[in-house]
């Protein structure tokens, strides 16, 4: 993304702030509405689950081994981890594991 287009939005130093209370965040709006491009801007890895085909290999490899979707540097962007319900159990279980902040999102 060209980053000399994007618009800062409100949300963006709001979510940044929520990374010095909390380990993870989940981010919910409606289509389109810029969640995917400002988490890109926040996150330092990113795994796309997606629904396109390009992703389908991703969302196979979710199902298979939740564990290696989490694996990246932070904070992680999980996008459309709700393709696959048993991610959010697996973030969760990570979470509690860890630590230090995890810091997915």
């Amino acid at each position: 993304m060209n980053k000399e287009k994007y618009k800062p939005r409100i949300m963006d130093k709001i979510i940044s702030s929520y990374f010095d209370v909390a380990s993870s965040i989940c981010i919910e709006g409606i289509k389109w509405c810029g969640k995917t491009t400002t988490a890109k801007r926040i996150s330092k890895s990113q795994f796309y689950v997606g629904l396109e085909e390009k992703n389908s290999s991703n969302k196979e490899l979710a199902i298979i081994n939740p564990k290696f979707v989490l694996d990246g540097k932070t904070p992680r962007l999980i996008d459309e981890w709700q393709n696959v319900p048993a991610l959010w159990e697996a973030i969760r279980w990570e979470v509690d594991l860890r630590s230090k902040k995890t810091n997915l999102f």
